[in-house]
C-alpha cells in the first residue's frame, strides 16, 4: 500500500510539491515578520516549526483517502487480500514519509534563517521529530479515513485533528525548545513517555475504529 502511493506520488509529484511549497512560503513569511523577535528565536521557533509541520501535513491528510474515493479505487482496497489494519498502516507510513521529506527540507532551512541550532545529539533530534511526526500522521490519516465518505471532510478533518494532536504537540514543542540547550535523552524522558504512550493509544484506537468504518 505504501509503495503504491509512493510510486503514484513519484509520477505526479503533486502532494510533495504542494507541501514543500507551503512550508517554504510559511518559513519565509515567518522569517521576515518575526525579525524584531530574533532575540527570542529559541522560544518561538520550536512552536513555529511544529505548527508548520501540522498545517503542511493537513495537505496530505486531505488527499490520502480522498484520492481513492475520487478514482473509484476504494472498493478495490476492500477486496485486497489484506486486512484493513494493514491498509491503514500503509497509509500512515505514506503520510509519515511525505511529512518527513518536508521536514528534512524545512528544519535545516529554518535553523539557517533564524540562526537557530540544535545542540543535542543528532540521533536524539531525529528521534524527537520522528515520534512527533508519526503521531501526527496516525491522527491525520485516521481522521481522514473516518471522514472519507462525508462531503464536509475539508472542515471536519482539521476540527477533529487539532484537539487529538494536542497531547503530542505540546510535549514535542517542549522537547524541541530544549534541544537548543543540549537536552539529553534522560532529561526528556517525561515528555518522551507522553509522546510514546499517546502514539500507542492512538494507533490501537485508530486500528479498531478504521476496521469498523472500512468494513461498512
Amino acid at each position: 500500500m505504501t509503495l503504491k502511493d509512493i510510486q503514484l506520488e513519484f509520477r505526479r509529484k503533486y502532494e510533495v510539491f504542494s507541501m514543500i511549497t507551503f512550508a517554504f512560503i510559511s518559513v519565509l513569511i515567518s522569517r521576515f515578520s518575526l525579525e524584531p523577535f530574533f532575540p527570542y528565536a529559541n522560544e518561538i521557533l520550536p512552536a513555529l516549526l511544529w505548527i508548520i509541520f501540522l498545517f503542511t501535513g493537513m495537505l496530505g491528510f486531505y488527499t490520502v483517502f480522498a484520492r481513492e474515493m475520487e478514482q473509484g479505487t476504494i472498493n478495490g482496497l476492500r477486496v485486497l487480500p489484506t486486512s484493513s489494519q494493514n491498509i491503514l498502516i500503509g497509509k500512515v507510513l505514506y503520510v509519515f514519509l511525505l511529512m518527513s521529506v518536508v521536514e528534512l527540507f524545512v528544519a535545516p532551512l529554518s535553523t539557517v534563517l533564524f540562526r537557530y541550532s540544535f545542540n543535542s545529539n543528532l540521533l536524539f533530534v531525529v528521534l524527537v521529530f520522528a515520534l512527533g511526526t508519526l503521531d501526527l500522521a496516525i491522527v491525520g490519516t485516521t481522521v481522514s479515513g473516518l471522514k472519507m465518505y462525508t462531503e464536509s471532510r475539508t472542515i471536519l478533518i482539521p476540527l477533529l485533528t487539532f484537539p487529538l494532536v494536542l497531547p503530542v504537540f505540546i510535549p514535542s514543542v517542549i522537547i524541541t525548545k530544549n534541544l537548543v540547550y543540549g537536552l539529553t535523552f534522560s532529561l526528556a524522558l517525561p515528555e518522551l513517555r507522553i509522546i510514546s504512550l499517546s502514539l500507542i493509544a492512538l494507533l490501537v484506537t485508530s486500528v479498531l475504529l478504521f476496521e469498523h468504518i472500512f468494513s461498512d
